[in-house]
């Protein structure tokens, strides 16, 4: 099952912060893609679980990142 290896991640104040300046930096709104991307620059060598992979990717580019991506 996918779920039991995943990570539960607070959107508190910082992190909601740093997905709106991805989502302003990246000329897109969809703010849990943004936390997503964010998520896992977070976590080098994570594999990105995703049904919106040209969303995701665009955003890990903005942030410089390179990660698997794998749609579901």
């Amino acid at each position: 099952m996918v779920l039991s290896g995943a990570e539960q991640v607070p959107a508190d104040g910082s992190v909601s912060r740093r997905a709106g300046e991805l989502l302003g930096r990246a000329s897109t709104t969809d703010v849990l893609d943004a936390l997503v991307a964010l998520a896992a620059q977070d976590r080098p060598g994570c594999e990105v679980l995703t049904s919106d992979p040209g969303d995701i990717h665009h955003l890990l580019q903005v942030l410089h990142i390179q990660r698997t991506i794998r749609v579901v």
